[in-house]
């Protein structure tokens, strides 16, 4: 009778066994980790499922700070423009590394090809992902209540309309003490009211950075003296405008050579014309440049071009984003 030894045969069985052991433990860490990154609908997130064609929460984000204004830091006073300058310094390298939404911030206002940035270029990424990371999206149904960081301990026992955005992107206002809808205005309005035709406004807004918004004017030609921003046109005259703003009409004309003569009838046309054009469009500053928002022309009729970009200190015009609308000056 032959003797198997018996160190060898349990060795070999030993490590057969764990083995296997160790295999299973794998597929089962793989596996924990592949539900961990797909979650269970609404086991966490709180957002429904989404159907074919409808957009993403972050998506919907972007569509808020759209509408309530890119740029808190362009559109607060110049104090305050100095302290969003040292937050970026300061804050852009760690949103960076959120690499996810900062990458998609990135894409949407048309820098994602780019690894290097200019300090304009970081002061409006900078302000957009922090506006963007300011919306809070409270599911409601099958849509979303838009509530801003500094508003949340206002929610409970809140009076007044309400903010909603639908997961199609549509904003809508509602009266909380009514169910009745209404058409919403933008979360932050770009211009005033325009006055009535022919009445001079009591305080007529003073247009600034008159030099940056010439060369803008010669760069693209053909621009409406209507837009997103301005869709009617005021309905003043020439003297109406030298008496609400003078220094423009003064630096508007010394731009177009005319300082030194008596204006005609023509030339207080070309004025006014040239003034309209750079009221329609929205200058603000940046770090060193500033950022534009305007309308062109297109050659297929009833069309228009929206064009965002940065004009820096030198003049050079640089574009981000271009998109096709609706040509909504009045005929």
């Amino acid at each position: 009778m032959t003797t198997i030894p018996f160190v060898p045969v349990f060795r070999r069985v030993a490590c057969k066994f764990l083995i296997a052991w160790g295999a299973a433990l794998v597929f089962s860490a793989l596996a924990h980790a592949d539900l961990a990154q797909k979650p269970a609908a609404g086991a966490s997130s709180g957002f429904p499922e989404r159907a074919p064609g409808e957009k993403s929460p972050l998506e919907l984000k972007f569509i808020v700070v759209d509408r309530a204004g890119l740029y808190p830091c362009a559109d607060s006073p110049e104090e305050w423009l100095v302290v969003e300058k040292g937050r970026v310094e300061v804050e852009f390298p760690m949103i960076q590394k959120d690499e996810a939404d900062f990458r998609a911030v990135a894409n949407y206002l048309g820098m994602g090809h780019q690894t290097q940035f200019t300090a304009d270029e970081q002061l409006l990424l900078h302000c957009f992902y922090r506006k963007m990371q300011s919306v809070w999206l409270k599911p409601e149904g099958e849509r979303y209540r838009v509530v801003m960081e500094g508003e949340a301990a206002k929610l409970a026992g809140s009076t007044g309309p309400v903010t909603y955005i639908d997961r199609h992107g549509q904003i809508m206002t509602v009266e909380q003490s009514s169910a009745a809808p209404s058409v919403s205005r933008p979360l932050q309005e770009m211009t005033a009211e325009q006055p009535a035709a022919g009445v001079t406004p009591e305080a007529w807004p003073k247009l600034e950075g008159i030099p940056v918004r010439y060369r803008l004017s010669r760069h693209y030609g053909e621009m409406h003296a209507c837009s997103p921003m301005n869709p009617v046109s005021s309905g003043y005259g020439y003297d109406a405008l030298k008496q609400g703003d003078a220094e423009a009409v003064k630096e508007i004309r010394r731009l177009l050579g005319m300082r030194q003569r008596p204006l005609t009838a023509r030339g207080k046309k070309e004025v006014l014309a040239e003034y309209e054009k750079m009221k329609a469009m929205r200058v603000e500053k940046l770090a060193t440049g500033n950022y534009f928002d305007l309308t062109v022309a297109q050659r297929k009729a009833g069309t228009a071009a929206r064009i965002e970009g940065i004009i820096d200190a030198q003049g050079r015009v640089k574009e981000l984003r271009r998109a096709s609308v609706a040509d909504i000056c009045p005929k």
